[in-house]
């Protein structure tokens, strides 16, 4: 059974006057949105219908974009809404186990505000809150530099993951050219899927961080440009993996079947020869068992032991012959 959690809504307000603090309450928020020189981020966890309401009341987003905010399953992107940003970004899933899962995480970026939306606990979301709490350096450097601070955990968690990735591929190449079994071909495609996940993902989101990296939004001070720049360089870094990945599965996949296709070809060889060498002795037991009263052989009392070393004269003759040939 899945319980779900209680929904929460953290918020950090920031000024030069008064550094960073705690606040609660619709009406805390409307001051601390209030002061020109502050910051202010605003974190909506496990969100109720009418927190999610906040988002029109207080902020007066577009409703398209409060739509796809409360819709999973979004690819990254990046929307311009004129005087704050919506985006889309995918972080990976922690505690999954062995399989490669990535989480959705939506943010809202304006001039003196930043907002993060999910309906699960993040690692990256709550990691930045808890530096927050010992220090006010990501949050003093404005929202888009507390944006930084996000994702470069987010993207900091891939690492371990592409790291287990790499193990699970190394362990399935190994896997092909030791004793490949149904269980290996099940492995290879359970991986492909991943992977292929994965790159649905990556991509579109290299893309969404270099858009902010490049200096396309007024949103995005000079000042922070620079780190956007340099969490593009590890996403890129994360596509390239990815390639290879994808390259060494569908290599990995033909060896299997190369293999496969090998092993039968072996034994369908060896079912061969058996049947080509017992195909002359079943002959002559046929022509045996007609059981005609006029055959030579049929009352001799050599007939038997003669019929059995005629028999295995043949097959000795026809193993050889194989050897010979090289067939086996």
């Amino acid at each position: 059974m899945c319980y779900r959690l209680a929904p929460v809504i953290t918020t950090f307000a920031y000024s030069p006057a008064s550094g960073v603090r705690a606040v609660t309450g619709e009406p805390a928020i409307r001051e601390a949105l209030a002061v020109a020189d502050g910051v202010t981020w605003i974190d909506f966890d496990h969100p109720t219908d009418d927190e999610v309401k906040l988002l029109k009341t207080v902020f007066h987003f577009h409703d398209l974009a409060i739509e796809d905010c409360v819709t999973e399953s979004q690819h990254p992107k990046v929307d311009d809404y004129g005087d704050y940003l919506y985006l889309v970004v995918h972080g990976v899933v922690g505690n999954a186990g062995c399989v490669f899962m990535t989480e959705e995480l939506d943010v809202f970026l304006g001039s003196n505000f930043l907002i993060t939306f999910h309906y699960e606990k993040r690692r990256s979301v709550e990691a930045v809150q808890t530096r927050l709490r010992e220090v006010s350096q990501p949050i003093a450097h404005g929202p888009d530099g507390l944006l930084v601070a996000v994702l470069e955990q987010l993207i900091d968690n891939y690492e371990p993951a592409m790291e287990m990735l790499d193990q699970r591929v190394s362990a399935v190449e190994e896997d092909v050219f030791g004793r490949p079994n149904k269980k290996t071909l099940s492995d290879i495609f359970a991986l492909r899927k991943e992977v292929l996940h994965l790159r649905r993902i990556i991509y579109p989101q290299r893309e969404t961080i270099h858009r902010l990296a490049r200096g396309e939004f007024h949103q995005i001070s000079p000042q922070s440009a620079p780190f956007f720049r340099d969490l593009y360089d590890h996403l890129y870094r994360i596509t390239d993996l990815c390639e290879g990945y994808r390259d060494l599965l569908g290599g990995a996949l033909d060896a299997y079947l190369s293999v496969v296709s090998n092993r039968l070809n072996e034994i369908m060889k060896v079912l061969t020869i058996i049947s080509t060498i017992m195909l002359p002795l079943t002959l002559v037991v046929g022509i045996y068992g007609m059981n005609f009263d006029n055959m030579p052989e049929l009352h001799w009392r050599f007939g038997y032991f003669l019929v059995l070393g005629v028999m295995a004269a043949i097959a000795g003759v026809m193993v050889v012959f194989f050897r010979k040939r090289g067939w086996f």
